[in-house]
C-alpha cells in the first residue's frame, strides 16, 4: 500500500475510533438500578395489565402518552436507546453492537465473525452461539443487539463482508435465522440488517445499488424474508445506501415489501445517521430514527401533522409497533441486569471456540503436510500476523478481547507444541526457516485495512505476498494462513506452497483454535461460503462493482441544510443480475480457485445411496431426500452434505444449480449415518418480475449432492407438476 493510501486509511480509521467511540463505556451512564426498575414495573402493570396482549398493553400506554413523548420516543435517545418514561412505568431500552458479541460493554466474550459462523454450515451450533451472545446481554443489561447482518458477499472488496453470512441466499438465510432465533430465545431483540442490498461500504451515503426486482427476490431479499416469516426477528435496520436511486430508510419499494408482503408487525429502524430528511422516511414506514432525533422530533413533525401532511395514525401506529415489540419480549417486565447470566463465561467461551474449530477451512494440504506430527522438532512462523493476529475487522462489528484472554497465532502454536519442539518467530529468509520442518507464514488484513466506511484491495498488501514467495522458495514445506474476512488473491502463490488454511477473524480463540487445527487435536470442517476466483476479472460483479477512477476510500462529510442533508447520489448497476458467486461460475463454466462449499478434512468420506420418497410430486407436496454418508479415513470428522437443485427446462434463464439443503454430519472412523433432507415447492420456484411472484413450473429437476458446489457424487431427478 502507498504511504498516501496508509495515511488516508490512518485518517478514516482515527475518523472511525471517533464515531464508534460514542457508546458509553460506563455500564453505569443509564442508571439500571434494581429498586427503581421494580417500581417502574408496578408503575407499567398498573396502566398496562400484563396479562393482555402486547398489542393491547401497547394501545393503554399510547392513549396515556402525550403527542410531545410519542414523538419523542420514534427518536433515538443518548445514541443507543429507545428513550424510557418513569411517568408511564416505561425504562430505558439499551441497543448494542453486533453479531459477534456485546462490544462496548466490558468483560465480554469475543466470538468469531459471522462469515465464521458461516462457513460452520452448522444450524444447531449457530442457534447455540446466538443464545450464548443472549446470555451475555442479559448480563450486561442490553436489551436490543443490533444484528445480526445478512448483506450477500457480492464482491470481495466488501469492508463488511466479515460481519455477513456469505454468497449465498439459502445459507445466509438458514444460519443466520438460526442466530436470530438463538438471540430472541432469551427476550433480546435481535435486529436484521441492513436492508437491502448494501454489498459495499465505500461512499455508503450516496452509492445507489440499483437492482432489478428479479434479482432482489432471489439474491437479496431472501435471509431477510427468512428472518421476518421463519425466524420472527423483531426488528429490521434499513441500509445506509440507497437502493434505485432511493435512500433505504425512505424507500417505499423496500419498506413496503417489508411490511405490506412479507407482513411484517415488528420495528423498522434505521441505521445511525442514515436519515436524511423527516417526512419521507416517516411516511414510508421508518419507525424509530437512530442514533437521536436529527429529523424525528417535535420541531419537524409538528408542522407536518398540522399541515396534514401527516397523521396522528401513522405517529401512534409507529409508537405502537416498538412499544408492542418490546412487550413481546418482556422487555419492560424485567430489570435490565439479570444475575442469572454471566459474561466472558468458561461456557461462553468454549461456544466461540466450538464456532472457530468448525468455522477455519482447509483449503490446500499436500502431501498431508498437516496436521503437524511428532516428527516436526522445529516450526518457524514467519509474517506480520502471527504475533497480535488481529481477532476482527474495525467498526460496529469488533469485540475487544480481554487483555488476560488475548492468544496470537505465535503464542498458540508454541503452547501447542510443547517441550522439545523450538518454535520461533523469524523472517521469510533466516536461516531457522530454511531449515524448519514447518513454516507458517501468517498474513492478510487487519482492523486497519478491512474495516466499517470503506472497502479494501482484493491483493493482500504486496509485502505479505512476497513473504509468503520469500519463505516458499526457501523452504517447500510452508503452510500460509489467511487471516481476511473474505476471499483474497492467491493464484500468484498458490502453487509454491504446501498448505493454505483460511482461518477470517476468530475472535478470542483465535491463537488457540488454529493450533488445535494444526496440530490436529481437532479436525477442521470448515466449508466457504463464497466462491474464491483465480483473477479479479472472474467476478461476476467486478465488470460493475466501481466505476473507473473510484478509490476504495472515502468517508465523505454530508451537509446539513436545514430540514434536509444534501447529498449527490450516484448509481452503481448490478448487471450480473442473479448469477453471483457459484451460480455464474457454475453456469458459465468458470473455473474457481476454491469453489463454494470447498473444504478439506483430515479424513475422507463418501457419499452414496441417495434415494427420493417419490419420482414425481405435485402443487405444495415435498419430496424427501436420503443419502449415506461414511467415513472412510482414520480420524474422526464432520462433513457437510450439500443439496444441489437443477431445472432442467425453464421459461426464465436459471443457473445451473442452486443450494437448497445441507446437513453437518459428525462421524467416527468407519462409521456410516443416513442423512435425511426436504425440500418443497419454494426450492424449484423462480421469481418473475412479469406476474411479481414466485413460479415453480412443471417438468424435470435434479437433485445433486456432494461436499461443495463442484464435487457432486450422487444425482437423481424427479418430475414436479403444478
Amino acid at each position: 500500500m502507498s504511504i498516501k493510501k496508509k495515511l488516508g486509511s490512518i485518517v478514516i480509521s482515527l475518523a472511525m475510533i471517533s464515531i464508534f467511540s460514542c457508546v458509553n463505556l460506563d455500564a453505569g451512564a443509564v442508571q439500571k438500578n434494581s429498586e427503581r426498575e421494580l417500581a417502574l414495573i408496578d408503575k407499567l402493570h398498573e396502566i398496562a395489565d400484563p396479562s393482555l396482549s402486547p398489542e393491547q398493553r401497547a394501545d393503554l400506554v399510547i392513549s396515556k402518552m402525550s403527542l410531545e413523548d410519542r414523538i419523542r420516543i420514534i427518536g433515538g435517545y443518548q445514541r443507543f436507546y429507545i428513550k424510557g418514561f418513569a411517568e408511564y412505568g416505561l425504562r430505558d431500552v439499551e441497543m448494542a453492537d453486533a453479531t459477534m458479541g456485546l462490544r462496548n460493554h466490558g468483560r465480554v466474550t469475543a466470538f468469531p465473525m459471522a462469515i465464521v459462523m458461516a462457513s460452520t454450515w452448522n444450524r444447531d451450533l449457530i442457534f447455540q452461539t446466538g443464545n450464548t451472545v443472549a446470555k451475555e446481554c442479559r448480563a450486561k443489561g442490553v436489551d436490543v443487539l443490533l444484528g445480526p447482518g445478512v448483506n450477500i458477499y457480492r464482491v470481495p472488496n466488501n469492508g463488511r463482508n466479515y460481519e455477513y453470512f456469505g454468497e449465498d441466499p439459502y445459507l445466509a438465510a438458514q444460519l443466520s435465522g438460526e442466530y436470530i432465533k438463538g438471540i430472541q430465545d432469551l427476550g433480546i431483540m435481535a435486529v436484521v440488517k441492513h436492508f437491502v442490498a448494501d454489498n459495499s461500504d465505500f461512499d455508503r451515503h450516496r452509492m445507489s445499488s440499483d437492482v432489478d426486482e428479479r434479482t432482489l427476490n432471489e439474491i437479496y431479499y431472501p435471509a431477510f424474508k427468512n428472518a421476518v416469516q421463519n425466524a420472527g426477528v423483531k426488528s429490521v435496520m434499513t441500509a445506509y445506501n440507497p437502493v434505485n436511486g432511493v435512500s433505504a430508510s425512505e424507500n417505499t419499494q423496500i419498506i413496503g415489501t417489508l411490511n405490506n408482503k412479507w407482513g411484517f408487525k415488528g420495528i423498522v429502524m434505521a441505521d445511525w445517521e442514515s436519515v436524511y430528511n423527516a417526512y419521507e422516511p416517516f411516511v414510508a414506514g421508518l419507525d424509530l430514527e437512530m442514533p437521536g432525533p436529527r429529523f424525528f422530533n417535535a420541531k419537524n413533525l409538528i408542522p407536518l401533522l398540522e399541515e396534514g401532511k401527516i397523521t396522528e395514525e401513522q405517529l401512534n401506529n409507529k409508537v405502537k409497533r416498538i412499544l408492542s415489540t418490546c412487550f413481546s419480549l418482556g422487555i419492560y417486565d424485567r430489570p435490565a441486569v439479570d444475575s442469572n447470566f454471566a459474561a466472558h463465561s468458561d461456557e461462553n467461551r468454549a461456544v466461540a471456540m466450538k464456532v472457530a474449530h468448525e468455522g477455519i477451512i482447509l483449503l490446500k494440504n499436500k502431501d498431508n503436510i498437516l496436521p503437524v506430527t511428532e516428527k516436526v522438532k522445529k516450526i518457524a512462523i514467519v509474517g506480520p500476523r502471527a504475533k497480535n493476529t488481529p481477532s476482527t475487522g474495525f467498526g460496529a462489528g469488533m469485540v475487544t478481547v480481554p487483555e488476560d484472554a488475548k492468544v496470537d497465532f505465535y503464542t498458540g502454536i508454541k503452547a501447542a507444541a510443547g517441550e522439545g519442539v523450538d518454535v520461533r518467530k523469524v523472517g521469510a529468509s533466516s536461516k531457522f526457516a530454511r531449515e524448519a520442518d514447518v513454516v507458517f507464514v501468517c498474513v492478510g488484513f487487519s482492523g486497519w485495512l478491512e474495516m466499517e466506511s470503506m472497502d479494501r484491495d482484493w491483493e493482500m498488501p504486496s509485502s505479505h505476498v512476497r513473504t509468503i514467495k520469500r519463505a516458499a522458495k526457501n523452504n517447500p514445506n510452508t503452510v500460509v494462513l489467511i487471516t481476511a474476512g473474505g476471499g483474497v488473491e492467491t493464484e500468484s502463490w498458490i502453487n509454491d506452497v504446501a498448505g493454505v488454511v483460511h482461518t477470517f477473524y476468530l475472535g478470542e480463540p483465535r491463537g488457540t483454535a488454529i493450533a488445535d487445527i494444526i496440530y490436529g487435536d481437532v479436525n477442521p470442517s470448515g466449508k466457504l461460503p463464497y466462491t474464491m476466483v483465480k483473477r479479479y476479472e472472474d467476478l461476476p460483479a467486478s465488470e460493475y462493482y466501481l466505476p473507473e477512477g473510484k478509490k476504495l476510500f472515502r468517508f465523505p462529510r454530508l451537509a446539513l441544510n436545514g430540514s434536509k442533508v444534501l447529498r449527490k447520489i450516484w448509481h452503481v448497476e448490478y448487471k450480473e443480475g442473479i448469477y453471483l458467486g457459484y451460480r455464474h461460475h457454475d453456469t458459465f463454466n468458470v473455473a474457481p480457485q476454491f469453489e463454494f462449499g470447498f473444504g478439506l478434512s483430515y479424513t475422507t468420506f463418501d457419499i452414496k445411496n441417495a434415494k427420493l420418497s417419490a419420482t414425481e410430486i405435485s402443487g405444495d407436496q415435498s419430496i424427501t431426500v436420503t443419502v449415506d454418508v461414511t467415513n472412510t479415513g482414520d480420524r474422526a470428522g464432520s462433513e457437510v452434505v450439500q443439496l444441489y437443485v437443477a431445472d432442467k427446462e425453464s421459461s426464465l434463464d436459471r443457473p445451473a444449480q442452486e443450494l437448497k439443503n445441507f446437513e453437518k454430519v459428525f462421524l467416527e472412523p468407519g462409521e456410516t449415518k443416513s442423512v435425511t433432507m426436504t425440500i418443497s415447492k419454494d426450492a424449484l420456484s423462480y421469481f418473475d418480475p412479469a406476474v411479481d411472484s414466485w413460479v415453480a413450473e412443471s417438468g424435470e429437476f435434479e437433485i445433486r449432492l456432494g461436499n461443495s458446489s463442484r464435487n457432486i457424487s450422487q444425482t437423481l431427478t424427479f418430475n414436479y407438476k403444478k
